[in-house]
């Protein structure tokens, strides 16, 4: 830093240097700082990793179209699978529907044959009513089917459709079943038809 101590004059035609009084810290402070070789080799690695980032985007760039008719392809895909899935779902409810509809059809003829042994006074014919009855409400429990047993209960709206009312003992309340003309039926706990039943009332005059 011997420079620091000087500063150049003119006299004449010649330049004269003389020595300061003090060094000048502004002069150093102004001079160029050279890198070090570790502040170059970090240079260069970053300019090596955006040229690097570069060539991925212009790569990107050129499969552009590509990507994209293949993001359309995808959807496409995945739209037509949900089409093909939700066409299987309904068609096995239809199935399930249509299985549960044949349940109850078969319900009914057993439970008109129940009703017409109990009503014969044949005692033979009607245990044997019985046990079928029995043993087909049985069965249909199992899958989840249950006949709606609603004698001596209370009508209720979601399970009963009252057909007809009639006078009853005082000792009942008026809208008690006294009579289930039709079964009705829950799968898995969704009311799939409700009874038809005979409620109880208090007088002729009255109306339930």
């Amino acid at each position: 830093m011997a420079f620091n101590w000087f500063f150049a004059v003119v006299r004449g035609s010649k330049i004269v240097f003389q020595k300061r009084s003090k060094p000048v810290s502004q002069v150093i402070q102004i001079l160029p700082k050279q890198p070090d070789r570790e502040e170059i080799k970090r240079n260069e690695e970053a300019k090596q990793q955006l040229n690097d980032i570069a060539k991925h985007v212009k790569k990107l760039e050129s499969r552009q179209d590509e990507i994209v008719m293949a993001v359309e392809d995808l959807t496409d895909g995945l739209d037509e699978h949900k089409e093909i899935t939700t066409d299987a779902v309904n068609e096995k409810e239809k199935e399930i529907v249509d299985l549960i509809s044949a349940m109850i059809t078969a319900a009914d003829y057993t439970e008109d044959f129940f009703h017409y042994a109990k009503e014969s006074r044949n005692h033979e014919l009607f245990e044997q009513a019985s046990f079928f009855w029995n043993a087909v409400n049985k069965k249909f429990n199992a899958v989840g089917l249950v006949r709606i047993n609603d004698i001596n209960t209370l009508a209720d709206a979601v399970f009963n459709t009252i057909v007809s009312a009639e006078v009853s003992d005082e000792t009942i309340k008026p809208g008690v079943i006294l009579k289930t003309l039709r079964s009705g039926y829950v799968y898995n706990g969704k009311v799939i038809r409700k009874s038809e039943v005979v409620v109880s009332r208090s007088s002729e005059g009255d109306s339930t």
